[in-house]
């Protein structure tokens, strides 16, 4: 195989995080040492007990920003041969058949769901939710959120 006539220390990974408090993107060298790094914040809201909401639109504007401020500081220095993405888990948001968000983000935190895990909990099984998912439904998890959603 070829190689690159480019020096081998010019290359960078880069991880680009949607995380709880901000989306942050890192340029790390292939010995491991951070080259570059760049944080965006954005807010959580608590509307009322128990739930944790972020704008959807946040989460991509700002990684988009941190990506793009990464980029100036890199600049022609380094290139980056391979891009990692992470979020947040198990959050829920809502979008229309167009990508659009039409209703905040429910955290992996918010635990709004309560009546709908009990629901599953109490019509599925305990045991036979768990054989088939691994799980048992819990006010945060990706389901009883989505059967709160459909229903309000």
């Amino acid at each position: 195989m070829k190689r690159s006539s480019r020096a081998a220390d010019d290359r960078a990974l880069v991880a680009v995080d949607v995380g709880t408090g901000g989306a942050r993107a890192v340029a790390i060298d292939l010995e491991g040492r951070v080259i570059a790094e760049v944080r965006r914040a954005y807010p959580t809201r608590e509307p009322a007990p128990g739930w944790a909401e972020q704008n959807p639109d946040d989460w991509s504007e700002r990684a988009a920003q941190a990506l793009t401020a990464l980029g100036r500081l890199l600049g022609r220095r380094h290139r980056a041969i391979a891009i990692g993405l992470t979020g947040q888990c198990p959050t829920v948001a809502p979008f229309d058949a167009q990508g659009r968000p039409v209703g905040p983000g429910m955290l992996y935190r918010d635990n709004r769901a309560v009546d709908e895990a009990r629901e599953m909990r109490d019509r599925i099984g305990v045991e036979a939710m768990h054989r088939r998912t691994g799980h048992v439904a819990e006010a945060f998890h990706v389901g009883p959120k989505v059967l709160w959603l459909r229903r309000h």
